[in-house]
């Protein structure tokens, strides 16, 4: 009898990255556990997709396309449309329930000030993007199913924002958990502030896009790349140029890196986040998720806010700078400093709000000037994914998930411990 897992991510906006995400975990998952039956459960939140709004742009509606027709989703026909009833309906229809991956657990506080109340104050979730806690993305107690966390990121929330109440909560959902893994750093001093024996048994993994699985089932050097190659052609990129990726806003320093490479003779390809500093717009298009990814493998050099253009850059050899838009003097560590941390770039990384030009240009010119370590960078993407697949062997055998070829028995794993306790790495 097959396994049957459900995915709750982040799924249904307009994003390449999470959409490919999705799909990696889905696809790791699949090998992984070979008797499993694996879907991404398509829950959305009404005031998330009103915020999203219908898909009107060619980039848009291409990302809408392989949400709905790619990504191996669940029906909905039945499923509930709130948090009301979600929690029954998932321990119904699967035996493991996957939490995972992207910044599932970010949430947003304000202080609401209310005369003659003691204390004078109170935390209020109402951003309509960000369903308030507690949501379908939080472990529950209530479900039977086996719940684990794969990847999973708090995003820059800060745990000094969240009522003591919800901290509490937020303690006993996790507890729930058969293993917890989080993707950076921040996260896990979330949880350990939460739950300082959780934060101990909490593991660190990478994004699910780079697992071996994943890579080898998109085929990121396959046979279509000349195709997507004539495609670009077609759209204006001049490959007897060199190329620079912009995936980022339009500032003073990224203009100035802009005019200064393309006095280089760079040709300027703005991708992604809509901005007037390229030669070719490839954002006024529309590309499959995977197309996308691949874009990152024709280019010289990138320059980047987002993190799933920073990974398929690494994948794909493409040196890359990143903005860290998440960067500020009371969240240092972000997950683009911790991907780039992990790969020795961390001097390739800079807050995007204080960067100047001239740090930008020096570290292109560094990158123009001295090959990277592809074959180290290579090695620390397998041990990344060895790792991800260690993770799931692990929860598999300490959840007590049963069948399958790829379980670990105790024998093989004299660490296993109890039905519900979390991995330790």
């Amino acid at each position: 009898m097959s396994v049957r897992v459900g995915i709750l991510t982040l799924h249904y906006g307009f994003n390449e990255g999470a959409v490919l995400q999705a799909y990696a975990l889905a696809t790791l998952l699949r090998e992984s556990w070979p008797d499993a039956d694996v879907e991404v459960v398509d829950f959305r939140y009404p005031a998330k997709i009103n915020v999203y709004g219908p898909a009107e742009s060619p980039r848009e509606i291409a990302i809408q396309a392989a949400i709905d027709q790619w990504l191996p989703l669940s029906t909905r026909v039945g499923m509930p449309k709130d948090d009301a009833g979600l929690g029954p309906w998932l321990s119904d229809h699967y035996d493991v329930v996957i939490y995972g991956s992207d910044v599932l657990w970010n949430l947003r506080y304000r202080r609401r000030f209310r005369r003659f109340v003691p204390g004078g104050a109170f935390s209020v979730q109402d951003d309509p993007f960000f369903p308030p806690f507690p949501n379908a993305y939080w472990p529950d107690e209530s479900i039977r199913s086996v719940q684990i966390a794969f990847a999973a990121s708090v995003g820059t929330l800060q745990s000094s924002d969240i009522p003591s109440r919800q901290k509490r909560s937020m303690s006993r959902r996790l507890q729930s958990c058969a293993a917890i893994s989080v993707r950076d750093s921040w996260t896990h001093g979330f949880v350990h502030s939460i739950d300082e024996r959780l934060g101990q048994e909490t593991v660190r993994i990478a994004d699910p896009t780079f697992s071996a699985a994943f890579r080898r089932d998109s085929r990121l050097h396959d046979a279509s790349a000349p195709e997507i190659e004539s495609r670009l052609e077609s759209l204006g990129v001049d490959f007897t140029k060199p190329i620079a990726g912009f995936v980022c806003k339009s500032t003073i320093a990224t203009r100035e890196l802009a005019a200064a490479l393309r006095n280089d003779g760079f040709q300027i390809v703005g991708i992604t986040t809509r901005n007037d500093l390229a030669d070719v717009n490839l954002f006024d298009h529309g590309f499959h998720p995977l197309e996308w990814a691949r874009v990152f493998g024709f280019l010289d050099v990138c320059i980047t806010e987002r993190m799933h253009a920073c990974i398929f850059c690494l994948l794909q050899q493409t040196p890359v700078v990143v903005l860290d838009i998440n960067a500020s003097d009371a969240v240092r560590e972000t997950k683009h400093t911790d991907l780039m941390g992990q790969f020795e770039l961390g001097d390739f990384c800079f807050p995007a709000r204080r960067t100047e030009s001239a740090g930008l240009q020096l570290a292109v010119e560094a990158i123009r000037e001295q090959q990277w370590d592809w074959d180290g960078i290579g090695l620390s993407i397998n041990e990344l994914s060895d790792a991800q697949t260690a993770f799931l062997r692990r929860a598999r055998a300490k959840s007590g998930i049963g069948g399958g070829e790829s379980a670990v028995t105790q024998d093989e794993d004299p660490s296993v411990t109890s039905q519900h306790s979390a991995v330790v790495s």
